[in-house]
């Protein structure tokens, strides 16, 4: 395929796609935070599960067949949209669990000290 369209790439960026990335980024810099202050990192920072899938479902509306010709085009144009937002939060997601396990690691080290 050839590189989106303005408008394409307009539409990625205000039609919802780019919410669970932004939500999950957000984590991402708030857990850092608290990883530099060596501060536990409180469960309110990670996005819900139920915020997710609303941002999820809002950005994948129901396949609707068209009658007209070359519908299917814009199908495969919103799927790969959807795509590239999930592999952007699936990478997002393991940077979290990264920044978790260097957590529970420092935690981990601060106990052997102090023993």
């Amino acid at each position: 395929m050839q590189s989106p369209s303005p408008v394409y790439l307009s539409h990625w960026i205000h039609g919802g796609f780019l919410d669970p990335v932004l939500r999950l980024l957000q984590s991402a810099v708030d857990v850092a935070a608290a990883n530099n202050l060596n501060e536990l990192t409180p469960e309110s920072i990670l996005p819900s599960i139920e915020q997710m899938e609303k941002d999820w479902s809002a950005m994948l509306p129901q396949f609707e067949k068209k009658a007209y010709p070359f519908y299917i085009q814009e199908e495969i144009i919103l799927s790969s949209r959807a795509l590239q937002s999930l592999a952007v939060c699936q990478l997002l997601v393991k940077i979290l669990a990264r920044c978790g396990n260097r957590q529970n690691s420092n935690e981990a080290v601060g106990k052997k000290t102090k023993s």
